[in-house]
């Protein structure tokens, strides 16, 4: 299933290539339907826990974790569990993320970040999440799952100034075709 990934970068890091066939296996289950977080069992998701997150809307304003990865509570130091993910950016960015996370929560498309942070102890790292799309628990748009590959700037093998607020600097926000992942710049 994999070697229908179109885009390198998803295909090049692990945890992208496991999640999107753990998802593309759940769709097909399910007819080509999007999988509702009811139907993703616990013991389906032991092996994601380490970089898998899920979030749920409960509102235009609200995009709410509901299970945090494990990696990103260390990284950040605290549990991200019923904390809404708009409240991670800054009050200019928020309708942008808005307006970015409004076709994957309705289903039509993934998504992909990759962006620089500042965790915890002042680490600073290169951040990439995939969004992909799920149902809620009762069956509606406006889910999501999300897997998170995090770099630390020691590792990134260039000299580029990785001065930043937490979650404000920005590479790469795209949207993520559902059949063939390839990934389409969202304009910033």
């Amino acid at each position: 299933m994999t070697d229908d990934i179109g885009a390198e970068r998803l295909q090049t890091i692990p945890q992208f290539r496991d999640i999107i066939a753990f998802w593309q296996q759940k769709r097909n289950e399910l007819g080509g339907a999007l999988p509702s977080r009811a139907e993703l069992k616990p013991a389906e998701l032991v092996s994601f826990l380490r970089w898998t997150f899920l979030a749920e809307s409960r509102g235009p304003e609200d995009l709410t974790v509901v299970l945090s990865a494990t990696i990103i509570d260390e990284k950040l130091g605290h549990n991200l569990g019923g904390t809404n993910m708009y409240g991670f950016y800054e009050q200019a960015a928020k309708p942008m993320y808005q307006q970015f996370f409004a076709p994957i929560l309705a289903g039509e498309k993934g998504g992909f970040s990759d962006r620089i942070i500042q965790g915890n102890r002042n680490e600073m790292a290169q951040y990439e999440v995939l969004y992909l799309p799920l149902r809620t628990r009762a069956g509606d748009p406006g889910a999501v799952i999300g897997t998170v590959h995090w770099t630390p700037r020691d590792e990134l093998g260039h000299a580029e100034d990785l001065a930043a607020k937490r979650f404000s600097r920005i590479n790469d926000l795209s949207y993520v075709d559902l059949e063939r992942f390839d990934l389409t710049p969202f304009p910033v």
